[in-house]
């Protein structure tokens, strides 16, 4: 096969070329398609070459200054106006100056770079954790006995980062996680369902174990008690206690109906704190985690017999999720503060 000199080459492609072109532009209008964008490999090193040529009207200057060659930084600008179809410079005196259509450019790219600098500094910032947000999800028994101490521990650490905390049932907070609806899960890891359990989608981390005692004001009688409750006890209180659906009231429900106890319910709710409060303030009692409870001069806390099993308290996380900056020094404190206390 014999081959094309170059410039024969040169008109082949070139009428090539302009064919494809035509059918572009044919089909664009057939069809109602937007013509193909010409390629824009634009970097910022283009945009600061041409900045610095017009600060110093001088190629020469603006390549001493940049450390760069003069053919260099001559090429990169030529790259550049050819990117946008354009002429930047006007090189025929002795001074390099902006044409028109360069100084439009040059105002935009100044923005934009004042932009990027912007960007920069805010991904330093989350990084160095300066600022950030995470989400967090907690059931009522952990926002209250794990959850505000944890919350108050990474607020001292790192006080640029926003936390907005959610109280949800552990299925919401299970299905919240696999949806990336919150970063972080508060949840008692026994409670779990099997899905999650078996679920390549959600990671555990256990955080501690609690302890579940009968908690009750300093003025209901029973609180002058020195022996442990018996179930056979329980069922002659009364109780405040979270609504059926939560994690907490299944486990003493399951503990109930082992012993054979049906509960006298007064109250009922899906805050703890309002839980708590109906106790603090009247005859009613619940159920509590006993080490968090202690520092309460309000109210006492009672052994149980047969114990109520320990509940697990895990953190849990979208498995193969990225994990921000503030969420690695979330799951870093929460396991400080489990271990210590």
């Amino acid at each position: 096969m014999a081959v094309l000199p170059s410039t024969a080459k040169a008109r082949r492609f070139s009428k090539l070329n302009v064919h494809k072109l035509r059918l572009s532009k044919t089909y664009s209008r057939l069809f109602r398609l937007p013509l193909p964008m010409p390629r824009m490999p634009l970097i910022l090193r283009h945009i600061r070459y041409l900045i610095a040529v017009a600060e110093h009207g001088n190629f020469t200057r603006a390549a001493e200054v940049l450390h760069v060659s003069q053919p260099t930084l001559s090429q990169q600008i030529r790259q550049l106006e050819d990117s946008l179809g354009a002429q930047l410079l006007d090189r025929s005196g002795r001074v390099v100056r902006l044409t028109d259509e360069g100084e439009v450019f040059v105002d935009h790219a100044r923005r934009a770079l004042l932009l990027f600098e912007s960007g920069r500094r805010a991904i330093r910032e989350v990084n160095e954790l300066s600022r950030g947000e995470i989400r967090v999800g907690m059931t009522p028994p952990l926002a209250v006995f794990i959850g505000s101490m944890l919350l108050g521990e990474f607020r001292n650490l790192y006080p640029g980062i926003t936390v907005i905390a959610y109280e949800l049932t552990q299925s919401a907070i299970e299905q919240a996680v696999v949806d990336g609806t919150i970063d972080v899960g508060l949840a008692f890891g026994d409670a779990l369902s099997p899905e999650a359990v078996y679920s390549t989608e959600i990671d555990a981390m256990e955080l501690c174990q609690q302890d579940l005692r009968l908690l009750v004001s300093q003025d209901n009688p029973v609180a002058n008690r020195t022996e442990p409750i018996t179930p056979a006890e329980l069922g002659d209180l009364e109780f405040a206690l979270l609504s059926p659906e939560y994690a907490l009231r299944q486990h003493l429900g399951r503990y109930c109906a082992k012993h054979g106890v049906r509960l006298n319910v007064k109250f009922e709710s899906n805050s703890l704190g309002l839980v708590l409060r109906a106790v603090t303030n009247g005859p009613l009692v619940t159920i509590a985690a006993g080490d968090q409870m202690r520092a309460d001069p309000g109210v006492k806390l009672l052994d149980l017999t047969p114990q109520l099993p320990k509940r697990t308290a895990v953190l849990l996380r979208r498995h193969g999720a990225f994990e921000r900056a503030a969420c690695r020094a979330f799951k870093d404190v929460a396991k400080r503060a489990c271990q210590s206390d």
